[in-house]
């Protein structure tokens, strides 16, 4: 659903786009008329960020108390616009996680090596 969203606003010229946020999957809305290729401080070009699961919106702020939570520091890759294919490959490692157990354990790892072969 998240990838949808993604090539959706894409394809209506909408500035949504994923980004890095660790351990998170998080839309960030960027000013109109950005671009993707040298961006020296992505995080200046974004409004607002979205969690695509819930529509909920996120502040700047709440992104950074975030930060601090996990300890992390908030580094300009962590903004910076995702491409299809990386969110692609996320989302089957993600949903391979769904294949834990021993008896589903071959299908985590078909949704692994797909990803693999996406690079």
């Amino acid at each position: 659903m998240e990838f949808y969203i993604s090539c959706f606003c894409e394809m209506l010229d909408i500035p949504v786009r994923a980004v890095n946020i660790p351990r998170q999957f998080i839309l960030a809305f960027f000013r109109p008329g950005y671009s993707a290729e040298n961006l020296k401080d992505p995080q200046e070009l974004i409004e607002f960020f979205i969690d695509p699961t819930t529509g909920q919106v996120f502040t700047h702020h709440d992104v950074e108390s975030y930060f601090r939570r996990i300890a992390m520091d908030p580094l300009p890759s962590c903004f910076a616009p995702r491409k299809n294919k990386e969110v692609i490959q996320t989302l089957l490692i993600e949903f391979g996680k769904c294949f834990a157990n021993d008896k589903d354990r071959s299908k985590q790892q078909e949704l692994n090596d797909l990803s693999k072969s996406l690079e």
